[in-house]
């Protein structure tokens, strides 16, 4: 528990998204059809609009928001060359951000360990994730770093405390599998996806 970091989720401009919770309204109320679909696709909820989401799934009032254009997907098509041997041809998918657009990710440490895991997250930059850096792939730079305890910024000051909530719902920045002993205190109540992991 001395280092806990969440999965990155995306920004844009000066609005920072929160993942949308897995849950269903307490109640039900008709909506327009059109609205419903809009809210089934939103994957991302902006943070300023937090309380409002779950306001509404509390009362089943119409929520509303924009799904964010953070980017656009493309396939590409690569080779491998084997010796002696054809090109093989393997698909290969990119996600582009656009301009003024990127990802973000909480992280808890001692104040010990704040300086040499800056000095990590930088240098994996320079590596790259996801992609090999050479071709263009997986590059990225630390823009900014922030103390949510002590942010003066409305959403960042929002997540500080959020994050520090111990009662009442919780939504999990990570994925994450419950050890067998813990599996059915982990569901009671729980609205949760299932992510297949595969090679």
């Amino acid at each position: 528990g001395k280092l806990l970091l969440s999965d990155s989720m995306p920004w844009q401009g000066n609005t920072l998204y929160l993942p949308k919770p897995y849950c269903t309204a307490k109640v039900k109320k008709e909506q327009p059809a059109d609205q419903r679909k809009k809210l089934k696709k939103l994957v991302w909820i902006p943070v300023d609009r937090f309380d409002d989401y779950c306001s509404a799934m509390r009362t089943g009032e119409l929520f509303s928001c924009e799904a964010p254009a953070l980017g656009q997907s493309e396939e590409a098509v690569k080779a491998v060359v084997p010796d002696y041997q054809d090109a093989v041809p393997y698909p290969i998918g990119i996600y582009r951000f656009r301009e003024n657009t990127g990802l973000y990710f909480l992280m808890e440490c001692e104040d010990a360990d704040r300086n040499w895991l800056r000095e990590l997250i930088t240098a994996l930059g320079f590596s790259g994730i996801g992609g090999r850096v050479s071709s263009g792939y997986g590059k990225f730079a630390v823009m900014e770093e922030d103390d949510l305890a002590c942010s003066t910024d409305p959403q960042r000051h929002w997540l500080g405390k959020a994050v520090q909530r111990t009662e009442g719902a919780q939504l999990l920045l990570t994925t994450s599998l419950p050890a067998e002993t813990e599996l059915e205190a982990a569901l009671d109540q729980a609205g949760y996806q299932l992510v297949r992991r595969a090679g």
